[in-house]
């Protein structure tokens, strides 16, 4: 039997997303400054391709999405007579609400929001 959580788990991994945005390495350009033909913008910054500038790298612009996980209750572990002797007993597991990312952060997510100060 399948929870609710694992469920969500499942669905969300299924449905992994794509950033998008143009995140670059650390270089000459600050916040204001035009960023496109190959100019690359500061630490903590992302070129805005629509602005065709430097701006703050935020968790929404560096596409960093989260999926709210319900509270639920599951069976944990493998029935008396199946599976591996770790997956032993089996009981009930109840986790509370959580929020998690919807896919892995990128090494260019994590450097604009490191210079930023708000990853650690």
């Amino acid at each position: 039997m399948r929870s609710a959580i694992g469920t969500s788990v499942l669905g969300i991994l299924s449905a992994l997303a794509a950033c998008g945005c143009d995140v670059l390495l650390p270089g000459e350009g600050a916040e204001g400054e035009p960023c496109l033909d190959g100019k690359r913008c500061e630490a903590g910054l992302i070129c805005d391709a629509t602005e065709e500038k430097c701006i703050t790298a935020t968790p929404e612009n560096i596409g960093l999405q989260w999926a709210a996980l319900p509270a639920g209750t599951f069976q944990m572990g493998s029935p008396a007579g199946t599976g591996e002797a770790d997956e032993h007993p089996q009981h009930q597991v109840t986790m509370d609400a959580f929020e998690m990312l919807v896919s892995e952060v990128t090494l260019e997510q994590y450097r604009a929001c490191y210079g930023q100060g708000a990853c650690t």
